[in-house]
């Protein structure tokens, strides 16, 4: 049977629709509930102090507009030194290395959670610049199940996590993986040459290659924004071109090593237990 559904029981973000049959635009508006929905609540569910965070990040969002443009954003991000924002995070990140006579006591080695305290400042300035979509009103998912299911014109997928059983890193890997999946997905939905916005977005950024590097990301937001009228072209709609944008210019900031969400490399070094597959190469760091 052809259909999507979504279920979401996190408060904020509760959702919850089975559409039979769908067009191409059900699939769409049901995808961009998925990816507000992750977007938004995944960070609740990261070793992060978020109000300390949230004053961390403060200073530098309110010097990002609200408008059409990204220029704002880019003059914030040159005034950011990542190694003194680094050090005003760590008191609000939440899990730490092992040290070296925990790991002799038999502790898992693993990374500390600075990932993700990069990626929440990040998404401050992020979606002040580009504000999210509100989140869609729907019926009351009525269980614990976060649940994205779809078979439609042969993609057919299936995640699910019991967000009243599971843990919080198990909830966190379900959400980042869902948020990247479905960012990848939506541009087949969302405009009419979803090869077409994928190559202008790597030829726009042919300078920068894949590599974590911070300085270089005003200037790779800075080319992005030269071609951003072709890329969002192709979109079927105003709330289409809206979801595209923010794609686009999140692809940037992963592209330069600095998401604005968790990435699920990030959760699998932060917990290498989940055994989440590693994406193919690695990024490489300044």
């Amino acid at each position: 049977m052809v259909f999507v559904q979504f279920e979401s029981p996190l408060a904020g973000a509760a959702y919850s629709r089975r559409i039979e049959n769908p067009s191409r635009s059900d699939v769409f508006s049901v995808l961009s509930a998925v990816r507000s929905a992750c977007a938004k609540k995944m960070f609740d569910y990261a070793p992060l102090d978020l109000n300390g965070l949230s004053e961390v990040a403060a200073p530098y969002a309110k010097r990002v507009s609200s408008v059409s443009s990204p220029d704002s954003l880019c003059a914030a991000l040159k005034e950011i030194k990542p190694s003194a924002l680094e050090a005003r995070m760590q008191p609000f990140v939440l899990l730490k290395k092992p040290t070296a006579e925990e790991l002799a006591a038999g502790a898992r080695k693993h990374e500390d959670a600075t990932a993700f305290a990069w990626s929440f400042v990040m998404r401050s300035l992020f979606e002040k610049a580009f504000p999210p979509t509100a989140f869609p009103q729907s019926a009351k998912c009525s269980t614990p199940n976060f649940l994205f299911a779809c078979d439609y014109d042969g993609w057919v997928a299936v995640k699910k996590v019991n967000t009243a059983k599971a843990e919080a890193k198990e909830v966190l890997a379900c959400l980042t993986g869902l948020l990247a999946s479905i960012g990848r997905k939506i541009p087949a939905f969302a405009c009419s040459d979803s090869k077409a916005f994928d190559s202008a977005f790597e030829n726009a950024l042919t300078a920068f290659p894949p590599r974590r590097n911070f300085s270089n990301l005003p200037a790779a937001i800075e080319a992005a924004k030269t071609v951003e009228k072709e890329v969002l072209a192709c979109a079927a709609g105003e709330s289409e071109r809206r979801v595209l944008r923010e794609i686009f210019y999140a692809r940037v900031f992963a592209r330069l090593g600095f998401p604005p969400y968790c990435s699920a490399e990030d959760v699998g070094a932060v917990y290498p237990e989940l055994k989440i597959p590693k994406p193919r190469g690695r990024m490489k760091k300044e």
